[in-house]
Order: C-alpha cells, then sequence, then structure tokens
C-alpha cells in the first residue's frame, strides 16, 4: 500500500474488509471498510464537490451489510439509502445493482417493525419488479422477494382482520384481492423467465417458488390460477432429492384443498352432482331423520 498507486489503495482496503468480514470478524472489518469508502470518496472529489461514483456506493453497501450483519439497523439502513441514491444516479433505476440495493434495503426495513413497512414494502415490489425483468434472471432471489411481500402483507392482513366484525369480513376478503392481485403480473413475467434448466439446477427453489406463487394467487383470489401452479409444485417436490419434502407437500394438499371449495367451477360441479345424486336416492322413511351434513372445506377469512 506504501508503494502501491493512489487508485489501488481503496480495492485494498475493500478487499481486506470484506475478507475480514467473510472470517466472521465482522466488528474488525467495520474499520477497514469505511477507510475504503473514504479513500473512494476522495478520489471522487473535484473542487471540494463530492462526485457520484458507483464504487462508491459499493462501498456504502459493503458497510451497510456489516452493519445489518451486527443488528445495528439504523447505521446499516443510512448506508443502504446512500448507496441506492448512488445507483440510481450513476447505473440508471433498471440495473441490477440497483435492484440488489432496493431489495437488501426493503428487506431491512422490514426487519425494522411495523413503522418502516410501508417504505419495506415499496422497496421490496420494485425491487422484485426489476428482478423478473433483468437479463441475469435469479430465481431464488426473485423468490425470496416474493415471499417477503406475501409474509408483511399477510401480517398486515391480520391485524385488519382482526379490527373487524363478523359482518365485514366481506371486506377483508376484497382487500386482501386489491393487495395481492397487484403482483399476479409479475408472477407471470417470472413464470415465463423460467426454463427446463432450472429444473435440472435448483429444483428445490422452483418447487418453492411455484408454492410461494400459488399461495399468492389463491390470497388474491384466483384460485384456478393457484391450483396450477401448486400442482406444479407438488410434481417437483416429489423429485427434490436428499430432502424431506413432506410438510411442504402437505402444506400444498391443504391450499388444494382450500382452492377446490373456492373455485366457482368446482363449487358448480359438486353441487350439480349433488342434485343428480339426491335425485336418484331413495326417500328416507318416516320418522328417520338424516345426520345434518357439515361444512367442509374453509375460506382464507376463516
Amino acid at each position: 500500500m506504501k508503494h502501491g498507486s493512489f487508485g489501488n489503495k481503496g480495492g485494498i482496503y475493500m478487499g481486506l474488509g470484506l475478507v475480514r468480514d467473510r472470517m466472521g470478524k465482522t466488528r474488525d472489518a467495520l474499520p477497514i471498510l469505511h477507510q475504503a469508502l473514504d479513500h473512494y470518496q476522495r478520489e471522487h472529489t473535484r473542487g471540494y464537490q463530492q462526485l457520484d461514483s458507483s464504487i462508491i456506493a459499493k462501498a456504502h453497501m459493503s458497510i451497510g451489510k456489516a452493519y445489518e450483519r451486527l443488528s445495528e439497523f439504523d447505521d446499516a439502513a443510512k448506508h443502504m439509502s446512500e448507496a441506492l441514491g448512488i445507483f440510481k444516479r450513476t447505473v440508471g433505476n433498471n440495473s441490477p445493482l440497483t435492484a440488489h440495493a432496493m431489495g437488501s434495503l426493503g428487506k431491512l426495513r422490514a426487519a425494522q417493525g411495523p413503522s418502516k413497512q410501508r417504505e419495506a414494502l415499496s422497496l421490496l415490489k420494485g425491487a422484485l419488479t426489476l428482478e423478473v425483468n433483468k437479463d441475469a434472471f435469479h430465481l431464488e432471489t426473485v423468490w425470496e422477494l416474493l415471499t417477503r411481500l406475501k409474509d408483511l402483507h399477510m401480517e398486515e392482513a391480520k391485524e385488519r382482520h382482526a379490527r373487524l366484525s363478523a359482518s365485514q369480513h366481506g371486506s377483508h376478503l376484497a382487500a386482501l384481492n386489491a393487495t395481492y392481485s397487484q403482483y399476479l403480473p409479475l408472477v407471470e413475467i417470472a413464470r415465463g423467465r423460467i426454463t427446463p434448466q432450472h429444473e435440472k439446477d435448483d429444483i428445490g427453489t422452483l418447487a418453492v417458488f411455484y408454492k410461494t406463487a400459488g399461495e399468492l394467487c389463491m390470497l388474491a383470489q384466483e384460485y384456478q390460477q393457484g391450483e396450477t401452479l401448486l400442482h406444479e409444485a407438488l410434481r417437483l417436490f416429489e423429485n427434490v432429492p436428499n430432502f424431506d419434502c413432506g410438510s411442504l407437500i402437505e402444506g400444498c394438499n391443504m391450499l388444494l384443498s382450500i382452492a377446490e371449495t373456492n373455485n366457482p367451477q368446482r363449487s358448480a360441479l359438486h353441487k350439480n352432482k349433488a342434485s343428480e345424486g339426491l335425485a336418484s336416492a331413495p326417500s328416507p322413511r318416516h320418522g328417520q331423520g338424516g345426520k345434518k351434513g357439515s361444512k367442509s372445506g374453509c375460506r382464507w377469512d376463516e
């Protein structure tokens, strides 16, 4: 470092800081990463004016991730927010670097609790939109973002549902539909990016993607589409090697039973079959009562 060029010093600081972090010495890594950031900022200053550079944003992200691992979320958010702004200005709103920073900050905001939930949802949806459309499609990242969004909205829905009376459950279902329907086009884009190679390389991630997407469709009350996705998930879970998918398969089957109960076409078919059966069945004898039938199935609001 004493004899190297000024430009090389930043890279040496950054590399050493990242290695320390990956060795589990995150607290020791932070001062070195800050040195890298300081170096890059001085390198990109002209006439006392700080210039934007993607390398400065990358340093901010590395520091933000280190603070996040130490559960120092406020400091982490400060650096990630700075990185996101710089990436937008230097490489554009549609860059993979912007998508990564947006998703990372969204997950961090979600971890900060209810006061940051609105911002978290906006960031995560923005990141998901970028991830499903970018050239280098990464299935695991898409699945993680979709799962975070589904879970955050579900927490929100449970709180809202707890405040409603029984007569207002219809409005709860309408709210669920409005909340989750916005993600259906993104699910369709993601499905269009999936190739046979994904099933060969990472069948497990593909299976849980289909399950999560199926759940999301059902929450949006798109039961037929949800069934299609869940059946695809079941097919894949049956073939995942070296992992017990029993609970995941059970979850899919439970969701399919809900979809069947709520699918209008299925319900109409069952009613017709029931009517035909009653028409052909002998009438009960006088004085003999039948057992009262129990309601089968369930809905998301029950």
